[in-house]
């Protein structure tokens, strides 16, 4: 979660420490989901038709696995060298 954590956005990293993301991203570890398969997929992404709320940029897609599939949102803020994550969610279903 190290190299993670330098990439969020300042906003984030300010509020989670490395040893805070272990704790929290711990529990999917334990899942046991091979993220790899995703390598060679190409996700499908929504149009982006504004800013949110916030001035967050939010991009929502899916990755076409099969049964189901891998849905995710990421929000990214604007910080001081561009864009920088600063939270995601995902879900697998339909």
């Amino acid at each position: 979660m190290e190299h993670f954590h330098g990439t969020i956005s300042q906003l984030w990293q300010e509020q989670f420490t490395t040893a805070k993301l272990d704790e929290v991203f711990g529990q999917v570890y334990g899942w046991g989901i091979d993220f790899t398969t995703l390598d060679n997929l190409e996700p499908i992404i929504e149009p982006v038709s504004a800013l949110g709320e916030h001035g967050e940029l939010v991009l929502k897609g899916y990755f076409p696995t099969t049964p189901d599939q891998l849905h995710f949102e990421h929000k990214y803020i604007y910080d001081s060298i561009g864009w920088r994550l600063l939270g995601f969610n995902f879900h697998i279903g339909t």
